[in-house]
């Protein structure tokens, strides 16, 4: 019965011991954010010494190929810096961990959630009291569903947070003008 006992707590031991790598969830980073990072979740279980770091990727694009180096500003580093994703797809980066002659793996899926812009300007003259409905222009890109969130500014919109609104001419001097912004989110808050 000890020895069972004994052995029973030696397993015990190595298991803590091993280490283990855990990058977290997948994730999705807005494209005017500067410099996100990956693996700056990462947690190493086990110690920190001797260790060293290698992110892998594969993505096709018709007869091209691209690596992890394609995206990442260093390859041999925890935490790189990304960039050059292509937008609202997803791409798997593999981490491979070596410590103590130990090797760890995990990956996490990143995507960047992109909006292809279109700027449209329109012009309308209006006489002091006159009115105008404004409709957002169709956007392409980010990870759908799209939604309205207001127009900007919002002084003379009735229910600026709808779209269409309607718009009633604030200005008082001939030759003032005006722009007015619509803004949009996606799903994930883009």
């Amino acid at each position: 019965m000890k020895k069972l006992t004994i052995i029973l707590i030696l397993v015990m031991m190595s298991k803590i011991g091993f280490g283990q790598i855990n990058l977290g969830k997948d994730t999705t980073f807005c494209s005017n954010l500067i410099n996100p990072q990956i693996g700056n979740k990462l947690t190493i279980t086990g110690g920190s010494l001797n260790v060293s770091y290698n992110w892998s990727c594969k993505y096709i694009l018709g007869n091209r190929t691209y690596t992890a180096s394609n995206f990442l500003s260093n390859t041999t580093v925890a935490s790189p810096i990304v960039s050059n994703l292509p937008s609202n797809e997803w791409l798997k980066f593999v981490l491979t961990v070596s410590q103590n002659s130990n090797i760890y793996k995990d990956s996490i899926n990143i995507r960047v959630s992109q909006f292809a812009y279109t700027t449209a300007f329109f012009t309308r003259y209006l006489s002091p009291g006159d009115s105008m409905e404004l409709k957002s222009i169709p956007i392409v890109g980010g990870i759908a569903p799209l939604a309205f969130l207001k127009w900007e500014p919002s002084e003379g919109i009735k229910k600026p947070f709808s779209n269409p609104a309607f718009y009633k001419q604030t200005l008082t001097s001939s030759g003032e003008s005006l722009q007015i912004n619509a803004y949009i989110t996606d799903s994930v808050g883009c």
